[in-house]
């Protein structure tokens, strides 16, 4: 490295080029879920896997859950209904409430979920992710030491049947002794939501889908995160030299009805179109800057703020030998601020 940037030779952009049995039981809490499910799945790769192989290495593990297929998508389109004259849209600064803040306070945190693809079928024609290994592990000591979550899980070279039932199960699981949850991907990825898993490709959508407010009622009104390091395109930021900016710097009530979509924060390692870097022996830019920067600020910032400075952190700090760059990005429907 030099001149302070995370340059190296070595960097390189991601993408290179039923029946299903289970006890009636009492409610299960994602936690406990994790926790039953130690040593999961410690499968073949090489084979196809069942939900049945699956299920059969989780130890004592009881649910009501019932996995729907995959790929069931909700074919029904509504037509939006434009309100010219019933619309209540007088807002006035009492509705503007200060200070807001999730709360933070169950000493179990709640449950996060860390999918690390490194290896991919032949057919796929993707490289290897041998660094990614860095990535989780840095993450999970982070969110187990300075986050504070008790049941962390990192499941690795997954295919996308295993993936949707680990978070199908997950968001039918229990969550409300938990203030949050959280997971992260780590992959190889494309442009409009696409990310691989070890057999084929899944659009980030349909994993959103999963917790909304109507589909996961334990989480309603509860921060839900997704950290994604992967690429979302094919282009490359050149950069641009430019004369320095001078900065200008100025140093939860309960709510009856909200959106389905509410409450979700979204962190991607590139903006959309473009490639992500990782290294062979330091990880991807955007983990090492999330975990430093959590680290030096979580005491004082919340998240949004946070990933602010990982922004900032990325895009004047990191640089290939080539001159490349690269711009994470965040998307936010949270409705108060959220601190660890």
């Amino acid at each position: 490295m030099s001149s302070g940037r995370c340059s190296s030779n070595k960097w390189a952009p991601e993408k290179s080029n039923e029946g299903l049995n289970i006890t009636e039981s009492k409610e299960m809490t994602a936690g406990e879920l994790l926790l039953d499910m130690e040593g999961w799945p410690t499968v073949k790769q090489d084979s196809e896997v069942t939900l049945e192989d699956i299920l059969a290495e989780t130890t004592g593990m009881t649910s009501s859950l019932k996995l729907a297929s995959t790929d069931a998508v909700d074919s029904s389109v509504i037509d939006p209904i434009i309100e010219k004259s019933g619309a209540k849209l007088a807002l006035s600064l009492e509705d503007v409430e200060e200070d807001l803040v999730y709360k933070m306070s169950s000493p179990k945190r709640g449950c996060f979920l860390i999918f690390n693809q490194i290896n991919f079928d032949p057919h796929l024609k993707l490289r290897d992710r041998e660094a990614s290994r860095k990535d989780a592990s840095n993450l999970k000591e982070m969110l187990e030491k300075d986050m504070k979550f008790k049941y962390i899980k990192i499941l690795e070279n997954l295919k996308k049947q295993q993936i949707f039932d680990m978070l199908r199960m997950m968001a039918e699981a229990s969550h409300r002794e938990y203030d949050v949850f959280g997971c992260a991907f780590l992959s190889h990825g494309e442009s409009d939501g696409i990310l691989f898993a070890k057999n084929e490709s899944f659009n980030l959508s349909h994993i959103y889908a999963m917790f909304t407010a109507d589909k996961c009622k334990s989480l309603a009104g509860k921060p839900k995160i997704f950290l994604i390091q992967a690429c979302r395109g094919s282009k490359l930021d050149k950069g641009l030299d430019m004369t320095k900016v001078s900065y200008s710097y100025n140093e939860p009530s309960s709510l009856s009805r909200l959106p389905v979509e509410a409450d979700f924060l979204f962190a991607y390692s590139s903006v959309p179109d473009y490639v992500s870097w990782i290294n062979d022996e330091n990880g991807s830019w955007f983990f090492q800057a999330f975990c430093l920067c959590f680290r030096k600020y979580h005491k004082k910032f919340d998240l949004m703020k946070i990933l602010t400075k990982v922004n900032r952190v990325v895009a004047t700090k990191c640089e290939t030998n080539g001159g490349m760059k690269q711009m994470p990005c965040f998307t936010s429907t949270l409705t108060a601020e959220l601190y660890f």
